[in-house]
């Protein structure tokens, strides 16, 4: 056998192990940004059956047709397997096609001066020095490459710090803008390189060798602009979640002023009874004086009433706790839902109000809105507390499939955050924090349990 089908098959070797390494970089490239990261499998899987099959068929692709069909292939069955954020996918999609090939148009100037420096300098000898120098620099376009890559990938998963943020069709506009200038750059510039080979019948590039260093200096300044660009894009949502969280918190401190209100409302229906306690006990010891003991009941019966519409039907060891679990369970009585209450305030705890309020205004809402739409109807609520930790239960019936944020521990909002939606668990899961606890939501056959554990200060 020849020398030229040894190179041969070594060039195809090595080759399908690119594909094969691309195909994981890519995988490991989308997996962040997918609901369930075990479907990345299934992105390294499509792109790489695509790239074997377009490698072996007769007809030949150039690179980068081959390469763009084997992205869109892979990222088409990633949308079928994870249809959430569909737009963004289409993003990453552009994305992993370009940063891919500047990857290559990086390394392949300074592998071009190994490959003039090895292979080209042992023309002349032994045929197994021939071969080992070009398994050598086979060797090293491929791990040249892929390190390129690799490092390109993790620059942009640090940057883009919102993986999880649903993408609108005018911000993919704005983040594929200067991937358009780019790409037409690129294809401007191999133009010119056309007709100046067939004028002077010279590649530019062997007359100019100053091309071959803007060539990779264009590529470089190409991905800077990619990186530039999502940077951008994460300053401009996270100004808007600032924006967003601070409206969300205006909301909050309005209900708890509400709540406020509604305590001084009790305590001063508490004063008025108290101011005509002794109209009342006259008017009885009159009424039994003259021995009227059934219109005496009915006085009774009213003064009852009365004061017991002037407290709340819950009682939990705090009138603002008080507020909130009795106006849930209010509303779940409205909507015929059951509602279950053993909650207490911690009362030997020097916790703020506040913060007890904020866990559970949003986990309860959350809860009834799940339970809801739920064949049960059943949300209960509980508290315990040992030594300093405190922990506040709420299950929720639930008759659907439950998705958990492998980054966050929280459920994905189903709803736009632009209306202020998806921040109530994020400020529960701050305010537990806040004192070195943790939420943990998880499902239990057909519920949904919430757990918040708090160290609290005594």
């Amino acid at each position: 056998m020849g020398i030229e089908k040894y190179l041969e098959i070594i060039n195809m070797v090595f080759r399908i192990i690119n594909i094969v390494v691309n195909s994981w970089i890519i995988g490991v490239f989308v997996k962040p940004f997918l609901n369930e990261k075990r479907k990345a499998k299934w992105v390294c899987v499509s792109y790489l059956s695509a790239m074997v099959v377009l490698y072996f068929v007769p007809y030949v692709f150039s690179g980068t047709s081959a390469y763009g069909i084997g992205i869109v292939i892979s990222f088409a069955v990633c949308g079928l397997t994870d249809r959430y954020n569909i737009l963004q996918k289409i993003f990453l999609a552009v994305t992993a096609f370009l940063i891919r090939w500047i990857a290559a148009g990086i390394v392949l100037e300074p592998w071009n001066g190994v490959w003039a420096l090895t292979t080209r300098q042992v023309m002349e000898s032994s045929q197994g020095v021939q071969v080992g120098m070009f398994l050598f620099v086979e060797a090293l376009h491929v791990i040249l490459e892929n390190l390129a890559f690799y490092f390109m990938v993790r620059l942009i998963h640090k940057v883009y710090l919102q993986k999880k943020e649903i993408m609108n069709r005018k911000e993919l506009f704005l983040l594929l803008s200067p991937y358009l200038a780019i790409v037409s750059g690129y294809f401007f510039v191999n133009f010119l390189a056309e007709v100046y080979e067939k004028d002077t019948k010279y590649y530019i590039w062997n007359t100019h060798m100053g091309y071959r260093g803007f060539s990779v200096l264009y590529q470089i300044i190409s991905f800077l602009a990619i990186v530039a660009g999502i940077m951008s894009y994460q300053w401009i949502k996270a100004a808007q979640e600032d924006e967003l969280q601070r409206a969300v918190i205006a909301e909050q401190i309005k209900d708890m002023k509400n709540h406020v209100d509604k305590v001084e409302e009790l305590y001063q229906g508490i004063r008025g009874i108290k101011h005509d306690i002794n109209n009342h006990i006259l008017v009885l010891e009159e009424l039994l004086e003259k021995g009227n003991k059934k219109e005496a009941g009915e006085y009774l019966s009213d003064m009852r009433q009365d004061y017991e519409d002037s407290g709340f039907s819950v009682k939990t060891g705090n009138p603002v706790t008080d507020v909130i679990i009795s106006e849930k369970a209010k509303e779940a009585q409205e909507k015929g839902m059951e509602f279950t209450c053993r909650f207490g305030f911690p009362e030997t705890s020097n916790v703020p109000t506040y913060d007890i309020s904020v866990i559970l205004g949003n986990i309860l809402s959350n809860a009834m809105e799940a339970a809801e739409n739920s064949n049960e109807k059943k949300v209960m609520v509980s508290s315990a507390m040992k030594n300093q930790i405190y922990f506040i239960d709420v299950k929720n019936s639930f008759d659907g499939v439950l998705d958990i944020d492998e980054d966050t521990g929280l459920p994905p909002t189903t709803k736009a955050k632009s209306e202020g939606h998806g921040y109530g668990m994020r400020n529960v899961k701050k305010v537990a924090e806040k004192y070195y606890g943790a939420v943990e939501i998880k499902p239990e056959d057909g519920w949904i349990r919430t757990t918040v554990m708090m160290v609290l200060p005594m």
